[in-house]
């Protein structure tokens, strides 16, 4: 009778502390809370940076070194993963990027970059609304950039960065060029001298200076 008070005692106890030791399958599978990471921005550096850059290499929209210093690599690369994430796209990493950067659920679907940078420059569908004539062709709206039917919509702004091209480039330098911040030739390429004539009027328009040409600077932007 002694020995099975005893173990009564006992077996509970251990029962306890090997489970404490050893816990289940779905515990462990439990999703863990995202770890506070600060907000970065142009200039900010360190190894939050690090991780930064590393996780959208391997994600594959960011190509140059991984140097724990936020630069204009950098902002290419991480507005390039919030427009693919349908995010606001503003080179920013605050909680919600980071979010979606690192999902805690373990089903989440990855974000893939894009193919090229002309998909995230697409200004018309496919497929063009049916018209009367049928002897239009691609060429004739590349010859007439003064009259494009590709003009944004009321609901649709494109997003501009260094390295893209297109009509809607072109129609960011003649603005800058009549508003006196950009000159030399408008070739329809966001080149670094366009960055920087993007740069300035977003310093004159107290807007971030990012470079990137997002729905508040087209804004800033109209006549």
């Amino acid at each position: 009778m002694l020995k099975q008070h005893l173990w009564s005692l006992f077996f509970p106890l251990t029962v306890s502390i090997l489970l404490t030791a050893f816990p289940s399958p779905q515990q462990g599978a439990q999703a863990q809370p995202q770890p506070n990471r600060p907000t970065l921005r142009m200039g900010s550096q360190g190894e939050a940076v690090q991780e930064l850059q590393a996780a959208l290499k391997l994600l594959g929209f960011y190509t140059d070194e991984v140097t724990g210093l936020y630069t204009e690599s950098t902002i290419i690369a991480v507005s390039r993963f919030q427009e693919a994430a349908n995010l606001p796209v503003n080179g920013i990493v605050e909680p919600t990027t980071w979010a979606k950067l690192f999902p805690t659920e373990v089903a989440s679907e990855p974000v893939s970059p894009p193919e090229t940078s002309e998909t995230l420059v697409t200004e018309q569908p496919e497929d063009p609304p049916p018209t009367s004539s049928e002897e239009e062709t691609p060429e004739t709206t590349e010859t007439s950039p003064e009259d494009p039917p590709e003009d944004p919509e009321p609901n649709y702004i494109p997003v501009l960065r260094l390295g893209m091209e297109g009509r809607s480039v072109r129609r960011l330098q003649t603005r800058l060029q009549e508003l006196g911040i950009l000159s030399g030739t408008v070739d329809g390429i966001f080149g670094e001298k366009t960055l920087e004539a993007v740069r300035e009027f977003q310093r004159r328009s107290n807007l971030t200076v990012d470079g990137v040409v997002g729905p508040a600077t087209w804004d800033a932007l109209s006549p």
